[in-house]
This record gives C-alpha cells, structure tokens and sequence, in this order.
C-alpha cells in the first residue's frame, strides 16, 4: 500500500453544465459580489496535468 502525498481536487470551470449547475445555488442579487460565484475561482491554469 503506497500513502498518500495529497489529494487535488478540480473542477472545470470552463463546464458550462458546471456552471449552469453551480449558478443554480447561488441567488442572482449574491452572484454580482460572492467570491465563490467568480468564475476565476474554477479557473483551470494548467497546473494540473
């Protein structure tokens, strides 16, 4: 059994059925100032390969 150095995980925030998903939790007065409902946050930077 080998351990486990770390555990990443990811999400494509370029999905637009991510999106359309994640959106539908979040109520459209709170998307213009939630961090969490920006898109850069699900951003993909390519360092995860």
């Amino acid at each position: 059994m080998h351990a486990i150095d770390a555990v990443v995980a990811w999400v494509d925030g370029g999905d637009p059925g991510h999106r359309r998903k994640f959106l539908a939790h979040v109520p459209p007065p709170k998307r213009a100032r939630h961090a969490a409902a920006d898109a850069t946050g699900f951003g993909d930077c390519g360092e995860v390969r």
